[in-house]
């Protein structure tokens, strides 16, 4: 698949604490790994050997790429191959990576022009049988039919539903809204399928954080049992019982509303 696929995973400065973790799991359950690796980032760069990782935006930020948008679209420029496996940092793999079935799935993407295939079972329906064994087809009006989690994609599409000025949030918000508008072709696996041959790219479906802190059940058992070493004092651990603040809410709304704004004239503008 060296020259097939490349891996995007989405991230900023920000997660940098996630980096290593990140691609220690990586490395252990996909050991023999020689895609190219494009990290996205705002800035800084990393290496982790002997995977093949390069960060294409570091040491060159604007105002663009200093957004997550910007730096998710400058870094697709330096992508050489049709077809990208999108992860995301704070996801975080738990066992061996079935390489066999993902290659089956990247040819799938190349044979049928497919848009996208989401490599896991748990996602909004409704969702129909297709022609593919392996797969269904996503409803046309189904919630996170743009979704970040791991997935396979054309790399012009999926960079027809970015923008630049969007988070990862408004991205799966409105770029499913966009989604809903166009007869692309959207794919997710079979649970039927799932449930006989097991995660393809196995992590949960929550991740590892939320609100910028850390899921303390999915992170500590799965870190120490793999010798990762974290200050979970700096970020803290997620309580699900914390109710958000009024003053939060609407420090986030005011904060997002003009972003909002711009992804609904975006969305009116949209020729279909």
């Amino acid at each position: 698949m060296k020259d097939r696929l490349t891996i995007v995973i989405s991230s900023s400065d920000e997660y940098e604490d996630c980096w290593n973790p990140f691609f220690t799991l990586f490395n252990k359950f996909w050991p023999d790994c020689n895609i190219p690796i494009l990290l996205i980032s705002n800035g800084k760069a990393f290496q982790f050997p002997p995977l093949n990782i390069i960060c294409p935006i570091s040491g060159n930020i604007d105002g663009k790429s200093n957004k997550w948008g910007g730096a998710f679209l400058k870094t697709l420029y330096f992508v050489d191959t049709e077809v990208i496996l999108v992860l995301m940092i704070d996801y975080f793999i738990r066992s061996p990576v079935q390489v066999d079935i993902l290659k089956e799935l990247v040819d799938l993407v190349y044979r049928d022009n497919l848009t996208n295939i989401q490599i896991l079972s748990n996602v909004p329906g409704p969702n129909y049988k297709s022609k593919y064994p392996m797969l269904l087809e996503r409803g046309q009006l189904t919630p996170y039919r743009f979704c970040l989690q791991a997935g396979l994609w054309r790399k012009d599409r999926l960079k027809y539903y970015i923008r630049e000025y969007e988070d990862p949030w408004l991205a799966e918000t409105w770029g499913t809204k966009r989604a809903w508008r166009i007869k692309d072709s959207f794919y997710c696996l079979d649970r039927e399928f799932e449930k006989c041959y097991g995660n393809i790219i196995d992590y949960h479906h929550l991740g590892g954080m939320r609100q910028g802190k850390w899921r303390k059940e999915e992170v500590v058992d799965l870190f120490n049992k793999h010798g990762i070493d974290i200050d979970y004092s700096i970020r803290g651990f997620y309580d699900d019982e914390r109710k958000i603040s009024y003053s939060e809410r609407l420090t986030r709304k005011l904060y997002r509303l003009p972003l909002e704004v711009k992804s609904w004239f975006d969305l009116y503008m949209m020729n279909v």
